[in-house]
């Protein structure tokens, strides 16, 4: 699935969505994601989480687990995002 701003934005939601309630491997996030996006692959996520990651908003444990840090809003994970591309 090529992410679009739209779907990048649908995708990175969801992500916080599920996330904020329980820490989640790639491959539980890659799941949950696909009931909604049934295209979207995993390096689709591994592109979203990257985004969010270099400006806080999520974080990795040593455990592979990846967990919400931040109260960022979706407008500023998505502008740290594109700033990073």
């Amino acid at each position: 699935m090529a992410l679009t701003p739209r779907s990048f934005n649908k995708v990175m939601f969801r992500i916080v969505e599920v996330i904020s309630y329980v820490p989640m491997s790639i491959e539980a996030l890659h799941e949950s994601c696909a009931v909604s996006f049934k295209s979207i692959t995993v390096e689709d996520i591994k592109e979203v989480l990257d985004g969010m990651i270099r400006i806080g908003a999520v974080s990795i444990d040593p455990c592979g687990m990846y967990f919400d840090c931040t109260a960022y809003t979706l407008g500023d994970i998505h502008r740290g995002k594109r700033a990073a591309v």
